[in-house]
């Protein structure tokens, strides 16, 4: 019974080898420019300064 259950996972094993598709190959990131927070929020109203204004923020969107 174990010498089946070897032979049918040797079976399985091969089959998936011959059946995966091809590896691909990694892309590569260039290094672009990744958005993250802001240095310099001073003057800008899409960026909150601080806690109170994300509390505020997530308040008036019903969290």
């Amino acid at each position: 019974m174990v010498s089946l259950a070897s032979d049918l996972e040797d079976s399985l094993v091969k089959l998936l080898v011959q059946a995966a598709p091809p590896e691909q190959a990694q892309k590569v990131v260039e290094n672009t420019i990744l958005n993250g927070p802001v240095v310099n929020p001073e003057g800008r109203t899409d960026v909150v300064q601080n806690q109170g204004e994300v509390d505020d923020l997530l308040a008036s969107l019903g969290f």
